[in-house]
């Protein structure tokens, strides 16, 4: 990583400007997108090779410096509910419908992870989101009919 090089705005601003999604922490920071992607290349490669828990703790430095990226989401969500954690898994994706970054996959895991912890009013409105985003997206029409599936047998 280079050296930070924040970006000259007082606490306030800085805090404004990330809030309303002008500014990811990342910029704030000075880390360059060469970084983050050298980062989520080698917390991907940690994740295929089955070390989680090593590669949740990147993802979640990813997702906490740019929180409006959905591939640090899935990886997080992916990273947790290979260890388990449908709950931590379930609050990873749902992130990409809060900060409001289609991401149709994200919302169908959310969906299913929320469903395995007893949230299914979660679950039912983010199979909504993703039925809603996957029809978006021409190449998401086997996604959205998951979701719409699974729609159908939680909310009749």
């Amino acid at each position: 990583m280079s050296a930070i090089h924040p970006t000259p705005l007082n606490e306030a601003e800085a805090a404004q400007s990330i809030l309303r999604g002008d500014l990811s922490y990342r910029q704030l920071c000075g880390i360059t997108p060469e970084e983050m992607e050298s980062a989520y290349a080698s917390a991907y490669t940690l994740y295929q090779a089955g070390k989680y828990a090593d590669a949740e703790r990147i993802f979640q430095f990813l997702a906490l410096f740019d929180s409006h990226e959905p591939k640090y989401w899935l990886g997080l969500g992916g990273c947790r509910e290979a260890l388990k954690n449908l709950a931590g898994a379930a609050e990873a994706y749902l992130i990409p419908l809060v900060v409001d970054t289609p991401e149709p996959q994200a919302a169908l895991r959310a969906a299913i992870c929320c469903e395995a912890v007893g949230r299914t009013e979660d679950a039912v409105e983010a199979l909504k989101t993703a039925v809603a985003w996957a029809s978006a997206d021409p190449g998401s029409a086997i996604l959205k009919a998951q979701a719409e599936s699974m729609l159908a047998r939680l909310a009749p």
